[in-house]
């Protein structure tokens, strides 16, 4: 009897993840976009910034740590605007995410720099570009960007 008991907790747990990627009452993504670069100088790095445009559907307190990318990296969210713990964000305000991986070139290497660009396996796998996540009082949620347009590269001098 306790062994269904568990086994039907964990199939109620895991499907509260996957609905969350799907269904979406904080938000709207209005635009998404990924840019790779590469500096112009011999040996530099080279990286992609990604970077999500969201308007709130409702007042709420949001905040955002992390995305992965297809294909399994995982980077940290800077944003233009982030509720603190007590602030709450009005319906209709505009939030801009920006996430940058940066790739280590040979002068970085041969000078001994190391960068962290932390590499994880999503919580679960997701149908899309990216997978946010998020927390609203505390509690995480998930959500997949389906589309996520990607802009010319950019070539530095």
């Amino acid at each position: 009897m306790r062994k269904l008991i568990l086994v039907t907790i964990t199939i109620a747990t895991l499907s509260t993840q996957v609905l969350s990627q799907t269904t979406n009452e904080y938000f709207e993504v209005t635009s998404s976009s990924s840019q790779s670069w590469a500096g112009g100088a011999a040996g530099s790095g080279s990286g992609v910034n990604y970077v999500f445009n969201l308007v709130l559907k409702i007042d709420t307190k949001l905040e955002f740590d992390s995305v992965w990318i297809l294909g399994g990296d995982t980077v940290g969210i800077a944003t233009t605007q982030q509720s603190g713990k007590d602030e709450t964000l009005k319906k209709g305000s505009m939030i801009t995410l920006s996430a940058s991986q940066y790739f280590p070139g040979e002068v970085d290497r041969y000078n001994g720099y190391s960068f962290n660009n932390k590499k994880s396996k999503p919580p679960f796998e997701f149908n899309g570009m990216a997978l946010l996540r998020f927390f609203v009082d505390g509690n995480v949620y998930y959500y997949a960007v389906e589309k996520m347009q990607i802009l010319a590269p950019i070539a530095y001098p």
